[in-house]
């Protein structure tokens, strides 16, 4: 019986023992409360502010509604949906920007055809649009594309031979370039003077009638030869050239409404 007893001492000191051993446990991440709700009210919800996508806090969740969607059926606007609102918008996809009342087409299309959501061939121009009356004044009136369909043109007295641009003061002219500023034209040309050619600028009205004195663009001493003018909507620019530096090159300057 005293051995029994002993032995069973040994074994319960050995049980003991081998708790006062063991590792100590890490705590690990708190486990979150699965009884917290996601949401208390709508705007605890991410994007809760795109009203064309909407979400709303039900029970504690948050809640995606149905998508605003967009479309009136007509090709001729750009749909859209408001974010702020959640209300759809339509625009129109062209325009009457000469307010004739006729749209131009749309960017890349051809008036009139399908999809084009416009019929005015020349958006710009209130006298130009489908079934105006054509009138000889330089626009397809009409939009048929012919420009002043069945117009002749009839010089008017004495100009059936052109209008003389040059001056007696040169020996000689030749032409160089013409540009129209929206009121009358700018001519540049080469005259012969002094036995140097030289670079001239004439202005003249709409019909051919100079307005102004001959003037002398390019002041260099070398010969100089005119060439281009065009105009840029503020400004005529000129191109020519003349051997400065011995060789012929090329030369560019600008000149405002008065010539100079």
């Amino acid at each position: 019986m005293k051995a029994r007893i002993a032995v069973g001492a040994l074994f319960l000191a050995g049980i003991f023992g081998a708790c006062g051993s063991r590792t100590q446990l890490v705590p690990g991440e708190p486990v979150p409360d699965a009884g917290k709700p996601a949401c208390v009210e709508t705007k605890d919800c991410a994007g809760f502010e795109d009203l064309c996508n909407p979400v709303s806090c039900d029970e504690g969740a948050c809640v995606k509604g149905a998508k605003v969607t967009c479309d009136d059926g007509d090709l001729c606007t750009d749909d859209r949906c408001e974010t702020t609102t959640g209300k759809c918008v339509f625009t129109a996809s062209s325009f009457d920007l000469d307010g004739d009342g006729h749209r131009g087409a749309k960017p890349g299309t051809v008036p009139g055809a399908a999809g084009s959501c416009g019929d005015d061939c020349d958006d710009t121009r209130a006298t130009a649009f489908p079934g105006n009356k054509e009138i000889c004044d330089g626009v397809d009136n009409d939009c048929n594309g012919v420009v002043d369909d069945g117009a002749h043109y009839v010089p008017k007295s004495g100009a059936a031979d052109g209008v003389r641009v040059s001056t007696n003061a040169l020996t000689r002219s030749s032409p160089g370039g013409i540009a129209h500023d929206g009121k009358r034209y700018f001519a540049g040309y080469t005259g012969t003077s002094g036995g140097k050619e030289r670079v001239f600028g004439a202005f003249l009205d709409v019909d051919g009638t100079k307005t102004g004195a001959e003037t002398r663009l390019v002041q260099v001493e070398s010969d100089a030869y005119a060439s281009g003018v065009v105009w840029t909507g503020d400004r005529f620019g000129v191109v020519w050239s003349d051997r400065r530096f011995d060789n012929y090159e090329i030369f560019f300057a600008t000149f405002d409404t008065s010539g100079r």
